[in-house]
This record gives structure tokens, sequence and C-alpha cells, in this order.
């Protein structure tokens, strides 16, 4: 099922990265309002992970009775920051940095099992092929891509190829989540519009269920 997935950057115990608009900073408070509006996977991301105290770990033991599954992106560098972050109720672990480090990469993979990562490569990523069969060797199939152009043009031979695609960055409209979704991807992370109230989550499912509805 397409999932739509608000992201909570946090940085210092509060929300950050948001722009300007005012929004609560307390990130346990917005974590559940967005399961009370009807989210059902919630995406953590640690913004300043390497200075303490990390936030994540915190909302994750927060939101361990809520009904919403949670990822995690930011900061994930060892086996051990893995295996505590699923042992508090990860349910995946988005992998930027040690997509880079096959060494590294191969330790978590091992820690915690491919199913749980998505990798996640950047906008110009300039040798995309390596990257990803790196990945795909280890038994990842789960990858996240901004939404942008160069990547955009990439998505339809890489859903052919078996890979399920979250895209997160970069979406600011109802219309690109259609889009999204029509083309096939699992979900969509989407936070500074959410914040910023370009849209809401209930227009989005009102947008996804007209959607459903003219395809039958």
């Amino acid at each position: 099922m397409f999932a739509v997935i608000p992201s909570i950057p946090v940085a210092h115990g509060r929300i950050a990265g948001v722009g300007s608009e005012p929004v609560p900073r307390n990130p346990l408070a917005v974590a559940w309002s967005w399961i009370a509006a009807g989210a059902r996977r919630l995406h953590l991301e640690e913004v300043a992970p390497r200075t303490p105290p990390a936030t994540v770990p915190a909302l994750l033991l927060g939101c361990a009775r809520g009904q919403a599954a949670i990822q995690v992106g930011g900061g994930i560098y060892t086996p051990q920051q893995a295996r505590q972050l699923v042992g508090l109720g990860a349910e995946a672990l988005v992998l930027r940095s040690a997509l880079y480090r096959p060494r590294q990469l191969e330790a978590i993979a091992g820690a915690v099992g491919p199913h749980r990562l998505i990798i996640a490569p950047g906008i110009e990523e300039p040798d995309p092929e390596a990257v990803l069969q790196r990945a795909w060797g280890l038994g990842v199939r789960d990858l996240w891509l901004p939404s942008h152009p160069l990547w955009d043009r990439r998505l339809e031979p890489l859903l052919a190829r078996g890979w399920t695609i979250w895209i997160g960055g970069g979406v600011t409209s109802v219309e690109a989540v259609l889009r999204y979704r029509a083309a096939g991807v699992r979900g969509v992370v989407i936070g500074r519009a959410l914040y910023q109230k370009t849209f809401d989550l209930q227009q989005v499912k009102t947008a996804l269920a007209a959607a459903a509805g003219g395809e039958r």
C-alpha cells in the first residue's frame, strides 16, 4: 500500500530544519499528532547526529505504543547503532554516508539484516550503478531517492529491476504525491511542505482516495 510519511527532523531534543514557520518544538508531541492525523508510518531524522544528546532513541521509546511504523535516518555509522535503533522499535534504517563505506555498509547489513535497510544515494551521484550494485549484492532492495529530475528519469528502470523506491526530499505538492504513486513507488516522505502548511495529510488522503476511485 502506498504510504505518505511525515518526516520529523530533530536536533538537541527539538524539531529542527523546517523553515521559518512556527511549529511545536516537542518532537514527541509532533509524532503523536501525525499518528492522530492518520499517518501509519513516520520518518525520524537526526539532523545533528554527531552532537549529543541524540533525540531519536528517546522518540522511538515514546512512539512504542503507537500504530505507526517508524523508519530512522541520520547518524547511523556502526552496527551497534543500527542494532540499538532496531531494538528500540525502528522498522527500517535509512543509510547515506554508510553507503559509501563498503565495509561499514556490509557490517550494518549483517547486524540487522539487509531487509531493514533503505539506501539513499545523493542527488547527483556520479556513479549510481556502482552504488546500487554494491547494496543489491548485500541483499538490500529498498531505495530512497530525492524528488529530482535526475532520479525521476531512472524510476521506471529501477522499479523494473526490483527496487522498492521511497521518495524523500522535495515533494512540495499533492500533484507530486499522486504522480509518484502512479509511477509505482512505495511511498513519499514529506517534511517542510507539511510544516509550512503547503498542504496537509487530509488533503493528500482525499486526493489519493479520489485517484484510486477513478482507476476502478
